[in-house]
């Protein structure tokens, strides 16, 4: 297609329907199970975050470049038709000014679109630009990449405001800022230039359900049951058994105790993790903290029982 051309809209309803099909939730699917399918979101949105930061001041820059010299090509302009409705002959010496002031002001937008796919058509996949996430997340994120850029792969789209159907090229998915088209924020994904047609910030959305798309890939997802969890929670319990400052937590306040136990099990990660730094959140290992605040109640009481029964009869 060429540069410059839109696809032809195709006129649908508005379909809500096709949410479970947004790419994002597609990945999420990837990364885990259904039942952890919003900790796999905000582990998304973390990488769309970080590589948002890397590019910020870059693409903020190229688009101050733009405004001001299109700015100063539109003074120009006006300024040679005034003139040319007063009577004053200037000739063709304007076009000398507005030529170069329009060609850079579309400059940031051709050395936007080389940053991201190179020079020339679209043959090989950029390397991609991350920062921050678990390396294997990343690779499981590159071959859903990898897949949707591919000529028999399921067509992605986006809808416009008014409900209408927009396809996009295959090659979005091999620029270096495709982990970008992740995001939940329009203003992060429209920082992607499609290397064909129109800039768009909509949601993109794949023609395929999720479950075809992981059997195609024929990718073990973790998190679920029967499967190896994102975290090592079972290695976390088993070292905080022995962590002193269990036996110090006061259990009459449940959500003190709660919180106390999510800090040690919060620090425990971040002193294991790898060198991403990735560990999870408070409110990720908060069911494993409600667990070990059972289990310490039960235990105590169950103490605090044997105590009783082997105490020896005080003389009256």
């Amino acid at each position: 297609m060429p540069a410059g051309k839109s696809p032809a809209p195709i006129e649908l309803a508005r379909d809500d329907k096709d949410d479970h099909r947004s790419l994002a939730r597609i990945a999420a699917r990837l990364l885990s199970f259904a039942e952890q399918e919003n900790e796999a979101l905000a582990e998304i949105d973390k990488i769309a975050a970080g590589i948002e930061r890397a590019v910020r001041t870059r693409y903020f820059i190229l688009r101050i470049v733009t405004a001001v010299f299109s700015a100063f090509a539109l003074i120009a302009l006006l300024f040679w038709i005034v003139a040319g409705f007063t009577g004053t002959d200037l000739g063709w010496r304007p076009a000398g000014i507005i030529v170069p002031l329009l060609l850079l002001a579309v400059g940031p937008a051709f050395y936007w679109r080389n940053f991201q796919y190179g020079l020339g058509p679209i043959r090989i996949t950029r390397p991609a630009l991350y920062s921050g996430g678990s390396k294997a997340n990343i690779e499981t994120l590159e071959k859903l990449f990898e897949y949707l850029s591919r000529r028999t792969a399921p067509r992605a789209y986006f809808r416009t405001r008014a409900g209408t159907k927009r396809y996009i090229s295959r090659h979005v998915f091999m620029g270096r800022l495709r982990g970008l088209l992740l995001s939940e924020n329009p203003s992060d994904r429209a920082i992607v230039l499609p290397p064909y047609g129109f800039w768009f910030s909509g949601e993109i959305r794949i023609e395929a359900d999720p479950e075809d798309i992981i059997a195609a890939l024929k990718l073990k997802r973790r998190g679920g049951p029967g499967r190896d969890p994102k975290y090592g929670y079972a290695d976390a319990m088993i070292d905080l058994i022995d962590n002193p400052e269990l036996a110090d937590i006061d259990l009459g306040d449940e959500i003190a105790a709660r919180r106390k136990v999510e800090a040690l099990l919060v620090a425990w990660f971040q002193t294991h993790a790898d060198e991403s730094g990735d560990a999870p959140r408070s409110d990720m290992v908060r069911p494993y903290a409600e667990k070990v605040v059972k289990r310490l109640r039960i235990t105590r009481r169950s103490r605090q029982n044997i105590s009783q029964k082997t105490e020896p009869n005080m003389p009256v």
